[in-house]
């Protein structure tokens, strides 16, 4: 096992989406689990704990540490690739003025994730999806997000914990274009 290993790939940010997936990857920090006793540290089915651990071994961040036959069943014993894994500090690191906003969304959220609440990690709500829209439909999903958070309040304002949001829309390049 490395010590550390560096987030680089989008599907590896994508497997790390899920707060659930973030969860077993810490617990396969620590130790060698099979898909069963995952699944039972979350109270999910094993078909459900697989689709997680396939996801998180397709981008590379876990690998089957060692195998084990029991009665007759082989099982796989599923390790992190690295004791620490962070994000790469130079992901989108560009110079227009779209992209430099871009770029400062992901440092606000390698800053967010040193404050993060470990005894709460389960609360978070985490994706990143590939939308379909016209740009009209981007306008609008921009201004209900705008309009959501400042509901919410910002800074030390209003009650309740604070909860960091690092919200970005964009529009990717389609292939061969």
């Amino acid at each position: 096992m490395k010590r550390v290993h560096t987030v680089r790939r989008p599907e590896e940010f994508k497997a790390l989406a899920d707060a659930r997936r973030i969860k077993v990857l810490g617990w396969l920090t620590q130790e060698a689990l099979t898909v069963t006793q995952l699944a039972e540290r979350l109270g999910e089915i094993p078909a459900t704990m697989h689709h997680h651990v396939k996801l998180l071994e397709r981008a590379g961040l876990v690998s089957i540490a060692h195998t084990r036959e029991k009665s007759g069943i082989l099982e796989k014993y599923y390790r992190a690739v690295a004791e620490r894994i962070i994000a790469d500090q130079g992901v989108g690191r560009l110079s227009e003025p779209a992209a430099i906003a871009l770029d400062a969304a992901g440092g606000a959220l390698r800053a967010g994730l040193d404050r993060l609440d470990p005894a709460r990690v389960d609360a978070a709500f985490t994706a990143i999806e590939e939308l379909r829209l016209t740009s009209e439909q981007a306008s609008d999903l921009a201004f209900q997000l705008q309009q959501v958070l400042g509901s919410a309040g910002t800074g030390n304002s209003g009650e309740g914990q604070p909860w960091l949001a690092v919200i970005a829309l964009y529009p990717v390049a389609t292939e061969g274009g």
